[in-house]
C-alpha cells in the first residue's frame, strides 16, 4: 500500500488542440502488446473536458473472467484522496478543524496533545505506520477490527516529534476514517457514499469490508511463469488508507470533480492542494511535459493504480491494474502521449529462452557480507524466481543467457558461473554474492 511515486516528465512541447483527436487504433494495439506479453492486466480510462475519449481493460478479473470496464478494483492510496476530501468537507461544515488536536478523539496515542488534524493529512505527525513494521504481512489478511488496529496503533513508539518533517504514513489516514466516523456518527461506507459517491453519481466506487462479495470485483495477480492470485488485504485494517474499490470513469469523474468546485469549496481545494514536501492533502502533484495535474497513486496486494486531472488541458486519466510485470509508469506516459496527440513508440517484447539445465545451474543460496539479507534462486518451470531472505519472491525475466531482471523493482542479476557468483544491480547500487 504504500504510496507509488510517479514522474511523468517529457521535454516536447504540446498543442491541447487535438486532445479529443486520440488515435484509438494504435493505442488499441499498444494495449493488445501489453496483454500478448504478459505485461500488465489493467482497466484504463481518459476523458477530455469530462466526455470519455478512451477506455479499455485486458488481462483477467478473476480466474477464467475476462476483465471489462465495468469490473472495480482495489484503488489503494488513492482511498487517502477520498479521506482527505472528507475531512475537508468536515471542516467546511465547522465539524471539525485542521487544528483540532488527535487526543479529542483518540488520547492514548503518542503525542496525540501534540497531533493536529492537518498534521495527519501531510503525513508530519510521527505516528508510525502500521505497514512498516516487521510482522505486517502476517497479520494483513487476518479477520483484524477497526479496534485491533487502533490498539496496535498506540503501542507504536512515534518515529518523531509531531510536525518536524515528513514521513509517509498509513496510520494517519486510518485515524482520519476513524475520526470521521466518531464526528458523524455513522460508518466510513455511509459517509463516502452520502457525501461523495452519490452526489457526483461514481455508481462503481464503494468501501466494503467484504468486497470480493460483489461479481464485478477483481482478484489481484502476480507474474510468475503465468499469473496466480495473489492474497486480499482485510479492508477494515486499512480504512480510510486503502480499501475502496472503484473504476477509472469513476476516478476520472471524481478527481475532475474536486478541482473544479463540484465537491469541494474552491478554498478547501486550494488547501488541498497547497504542496509541502511534495504533498499536499491526500493529493501530489504530477506534470506531464508542460502541464501540471493533480492526482495520487496507489499499491496494495498484486493492485497499482494512478488517477490524475489537469485543470489546464481538462484532461481526465486514471489506470487501475489489478497484475503489472512492467514499469507501469510507462504505460502511463505512452497513454497520456496519444491522450495529447503527442508520438509514442508501441514496444517490441522479446524474451530468451534458456534450457532447464542452464536455469538450475543459477539456482543457489547467494549472499555478502554488504548486506543483511541473503539471496535465493530457485526455478518454477522455465522461470527464475529470486528472493531476499524474510521478502516475497519475485520471478527473473531472462535477458541473456546469464543476464536477469525484474524490472518492476530496477532490479537486474546477472550470474558468474565461473566465479560462482551473481552481480545484483538495483538503484545505482552494485553488489557481488557468493554462491554458498
Amino acid at each position: 500500500m504504500k504510496n507509488l511515486k510517479i514522474a511523468l516528465f517529457l521535454v516536447i512541447g504540446f498543442n491541447t488542440l487535438f486532445a479529443n483527436a486520440i488515435d484509438k487504433i494504435k493505442l488499441d494495439s499498444y494495449m493488445n502488446v501489453l496483454e500478448k506479453h504478459n505485461k500488465i492486466m489493467c482497466s484504463l480510462a481518459i476523458d477530455s473536458c469530462g466526455v470519455n475519449i478512451y477506455s479499455r481493460a485486458i488481462g483477467t478479473a478473476n480466474v477464467n473472467k475476462k476483465a471489462t470496464i465495468e469490473n472495480t478494483y482495489e484503488i489503494g492510496s488513492i482511498t487517502k484522496t477520498f479521506t482527505a476530501t472528507l475531512i475537508l468537507k468536515a471542516i467546511e461544515e465547522n465539524l471539525i478543524s485542521l487544528d483540532t488536536k488527535l487526543s479529542k478523539y483518540f488520547p492514548k496515542i503518542a503525542n496525540a496533545d501534540s497531533i493536529t488534524i492537518e498534521q495527519l493529512l501531510r503525513h508530519r505527525s510521527g505516528v508510525k505506520s502500521y505497514t512498516a513494521v516487521d510482522n505486517y504481512l502476517s497479520w494483513n489478511t487476518a479477520p483484524l477490527t477497526q479496534k485491533n488496529i487502533l490498539d496496535s496503533i498506540a503501542s507504536y513508539t512515534p518515529d518523531f516529534k509531531p510536525g518536524i518533517k515528513f514521513k509517509y504514513s498509513n496510520s494517519n489516514y486510518t485515524l482520519l476514517a476513524n475520526i470521521l466516523e466518531i464526528i458523524y456518527k455513522k460508518p466510513y461506507s455511509i459517509l463516502l457514499k452520502e457525501k461523495i459517491t452519490t452526489p457526483l453519481k461514481l455508481n462503481s466506487t464503494f468501501f466494503s469490508a467484504t468486497p470480493l462479495e460483489s461479481h464485478n470485483t477483481c482478484h489481484s495477480f502476480k507474474f510468475f511463469d503465468k499469473w496466480r492470485i495473489e492474497d486480499f488485504t482485510n479492508p477494515l485494517i486499512t480504512i480510510g488508507a486503502a480499501g475502496i474499490q472503484s473504476t477509472p470513469t469513476d476516478l476520472n469523474k471524481f478527481f475532475r470533480a474536486i478541482a473544479e468546485g463540484d465537491i469541494l469549496s474552491r478554498k478547501s481545494f486550494v488547501i488541498m492542494t497547497t504542496i509541502k514536501d511534495n504533498f499536499g492533502m491526500g493529493i501530489i502533484q504530477l506534470p506531464f511535459m508542460k502541464s501540471l495535474g493533480y492526482g495520487f497513486t496507489g499499491g496494495i496486494d498484486g493492485f497499482q493504480s494512478i488517477a490524475i486531472y489537469f485543470p489546464t488541458t481538462k484532461i481526465s486519466y486514471s489506470l487501475l491494474s489489478n497484475g503489472v510485470n512492467c514499469i507501469l509508469n510507462d504505460v502511463s506516459i505512452n497513454a497520456l502521449c496519444a491522450a495529447n496527440n503527442v508520438n509514442y513508440e508501441i514496444p517490441a517484447f522479446s524474451a530468451t529462452s534458456l534450457t532447464t539445465d542452464i536455469l538450475d545451474s543459477y539456482c543457489g543460496t547467494y549472499s555478502t557480507p554488504q548486506l543483511p539479507i541473503k539471496m535465493i534462486i530457485s526455478r518454477k518451470d522455465n522461470m527464475l524466481i529470486a528472493q531476499g531472505s524474510g521478502q516475497p519472491s519475485f520471478p527473473l525475466e531472462a535477458l541473456t543467457n546469464e543476464t536477469f531482471e525484474f524490472k518492476v523493482a530496477g532490479i537486474k542479476i546477472t550470474f558468474l558461473p565461473q566465479e560462482k557468483s551473481l552481480s545484483l544491480l538495483q538503484g545505482g547500487a552494485s553488489f557481488i554474492l557468493k554462491k554458498e
